[in-house]
């Protein structure tokens, strides 16, 4: 998994089950002594209870609930919060939290006003990346479009004027294989937070039944080093991508690169 941050499984009853191998950074302890160890050791009643109400809230749906800026009492600073269910058990990941406020909240209803008036898909896509870039601060952001065959084209941009444009160029199928464009359906947004960074491995690897965990849904899972190979060779440092979903296909991407 990526390292900026740290993901904690659980069982339905709250006990720990696996945890990422940082866990000292975090809280101060090593791996092996928040295994088998009630989640409320390192989280408190209070922030349990939240994490409850979150599941509640989400039901049986496969998505992502989260918590801003939150306190654990195992942890000496403010965290933002992912939780989601991976089968029968609880997964918990943590970053620090920004501090700074949601932005989104004030900009996506201007953004949707700003939609209603665009009557052309290349008027509306040139509308996102110019919101999506304000909002975010990323270097690049692009709408790449796929095409029948699988193969896709960036049909909108907008960029800092120092780099040279992706605007018109075409791409294989093979730059998103088959089980990519699949994750993409599941969990719509994915964030590289750091492209030279070194993964962390999860504690215990494997479940007592020989089960890795299932992360399609983690904000924090790691890259495959190929497609890492890949962004290198961009000159791209941290990466985003969302997904544009239409009749329940992947239509594009919206593509964020600094």
């Amino acid at each position: 998994m990526q390292p900026h941050g740290f993901l904690i499984e659980c069982s339905p009853d709250w006990i720990v089950r696996r945890v990422s191998a940082n866990m000292r950074s975090w809280f101060g302890r090593q791996p092996e002594q928040a295994l088998g160890a009630p989640l409320s050791d390192l989280f408190g009643p209070r922030l349990i209870h939240d994490l409850r109400g979150e599941l509640q809230l989400m039901g049986e749906r496969p998505v992502v609930g989260r918590l801003y800026d939150r306190q654990a009492t195992g942890c000496d600073r403010s965290l933002d919060l992912a939780v989601h269910r991976a089968g029968e058990t609880i997964v918990i990941e943590g970053e620090p939290a920004t501090g700074e406020p949601n932005r989104a909240a004030t900009a996506v209803p201007t953004l949707l006003a700003q939609l209603r008036h665009e009557k052309t898909v290349e008027g509306l896509a040139g509308m996102i990346v110019r919101q999506v870039r304000a909002l975010t601060q990323f270097d690049r952001i692009m709408v790449y479009r796929f095409h029948h065959d699988g193969s896709g084209d960036v049909i909108a941009e907008s960029k800092a004027t120092s780099l040279p444009s992706f605007k018109g160029l075409r791409y294989p199928a093979s730059d998103i294989p088959p089980q990519a464009r699949a994750l993409y359906l599941r969990n719509p947004i994915r964030l590289i937070a750091d492209v030279g960074a070194q993964t962390v491995d999860l504690i215990p690897r494997i479940d007592p039944m020989g089960r890795p965990l299932d992360l399609s849904m983690a904000d924090l899972r790691a890259v495959s080093p190929v497609h890492i190979e890949y962004l290198r060779n961009m000159g791209v440092a941290a990466s985003m991508s969302i997904s544009i979903v239409v009749g329940g296909e992947l239509w594009g991407l919206i593509a964020a690169h600094h």
